[in-house]
């Protein structure tokens, strides 16, 4: 597999685990308030996540060991006030700390193991508290790498997505359709890079309530390519969900029969 190839396969994954970071929200808006960023209810003081990821059969996640871990916390406002991840080994590997500006932007200062600063995050927003801008820059000079611009309906939900390479080119598109709830239902996603221009369809699809969430991934000529399912089980009092279960199936010459699943257990402390 060249270079070339095996990004994408990465990225794929990538992607792949990013829709499961989206369908968790059901309302799926890219608001002001972090909480909602995270699906979150209730005066939210602290997350601890506890993740395992790879082919695994084992669906409870005490009988596992060396999981990743993270931590972030959120001040009375729901803003995000810092977050730390772990790896497998209990080594800290990343620290964000985040900066609120006037103008409602944010940023995000993100530091490696060692403390050094290794990238910062941009988040713009509208007057309606709704991401606009997502700026990321990177590396020893944070030289800007990406710009992702994102569009609103009326209900504050997200439309479209285009990301650029740079702030120059454009490398990724994607639009949004929902239901009368609001819920995000049908995608359609594009990738423009180098020896690969690649389109595709997504249908979500919810349970009532919603904990459980299936996302199938078509090429345009219909043909499945990948599948994900999302579902969120020991709701606490406050209708946070405190396990995670993602499963992750991909079929075909570029995913090459991709199959991960993520195990998460998360603690959560409030106010």
């Amino acid at each position: 597999m060249d270079c070339i190839a095996l990004k994408y396969l990465m990225k794929k994954i990538v992607l792949l685990i990013a829709l499961d970071c989206f369908v968790q929200i059901a309302s799926a808006q890219t608001s002001e308030n972090c909480l909602n960023d995270f699906g979150l209810k209730g005066n939210v003081k602290e997350i601890t996540d506890f993740t395992y990821r790879g082919s695994i059969n084992e669906t409870n996640p005490d009988n596992l060991k060396h999981p990743e871990k993270s931590i972030i916390k959120f001040d009375k406002d729901g803003n995000e006030l810092e977050e730390s991840v772990f790896d497998m080994y209990g080594k800290i590997s990343s620290k964000s700390l985040f900066i609120y500006k006037e103008d409602k932007s944010v940023v995000k200062n993100q530091y490696d193991g060692n403390g050094m600063l290794q990238g910062r995050y941009v988040f713009k927003y509208n007057e309606k508290g709704n991401k606009t801008e997502f700026d990321t820059y990177y590396g020893p000079e944070l030289k800007l790498v990406s710009k992702v611009i994102y569009k609103h309906d009326a209900n504050g939900n997200k439309i479209e997505e285009d990301t650029y390479d740079a702030g120059r080119f454009l490398t990724e598109k994607a639009v949004f359709r929902y239901n009368e709830k609001n819920q995000k239902v049908e995608g359609y996603q594009g990738w423009f890079l180098p020896n690969v221009n690649k389109k595709e369809r997504l249908l979500f699809k919810y349970d009532d309530p919603v904990n459980q969430i299936t996302s199938d991934i078509y090429d345009l000529s219909g043909k499945l390519t990948g599948e994900n399912s999302t579902t969120l089980s020991n709701i606490d009092d406050q209708g946070n969900w405190q396990m995670k279960l993602v499963e992750l199936k991909g079929y075909g010459p570029s995913q090459e029969n991709i199959l991960f699943k993520n195990i998460t257990k998360r603690s959560i402390k409030y106010y």
